[in-house]
């Protein structure tokens, strides 16, 4: 349902646009690929936990036929891909640009994800296209003024 998107694409805004504050509380000499190999942890701790989460209000555990792992492992494998080759530039955008204006361009990244959706998976059509490209307009010299006035 429509509201049930809205909510969780709000709890990922609060969680991933914090997600590089404890990047800027780390020591100096942790910073960068330390903090990304942490971060890889952080992530696979909480990814079991959430996946356990998922069995035990399923009341079963998934057989491995449910999983459907030959079909889902290239695309899901190619996806983990470019989220952590993202994170890692995120991270030294942040390190090299701070967290006012190195994080906030990385999120430029759902102007490539509107586009993406709406050219290769066909998602928007009809009238809601003029409006998706203003809104890209928008987003993106919003991003341009964030570099132009840093």
């Amino acid at each position: 349902s429509l509201a049930i998107g809205v909510g969780f694409s709000c709890i990922t805004c609060l969680t991933n646009g914090s997600m590089m504050v404890p990047l800027k509380r780390t020591p100096k000499d942790s910073q960068g690929i330390g903090f990304i190999v942490s971060f890889g942890i952080g992530v696979v701790i909480v990814s079991t936990f959430f996946y356990l989460c998922s069995v035990v209000a399923g009341r079963r555990w998934p057989r491995r036929e449910d999983m459907h792992f030959r079909n889902t492992f290239p695309s899901a494998f190619a996806g983990g891909l470019c989220w952590n080759l993202g994170n890692y530039c995120s991270i030294y955008a942040t390190l090299y640009l701070g967290l006012t204006l190195g994080f906030p361009i990385t999120q430029l990244n759902m102007c490539v994800a509107v586009i993406l959706g709406w050219l290769v998976f066909r998602e928007t059509k009809g009238r809601w296209v003029g409006h998706m490209l203003a809104s890209l307009v928008v987003v993106l010299g919003g991003g341009a003024l964030l570099i132009i006035f840093a």
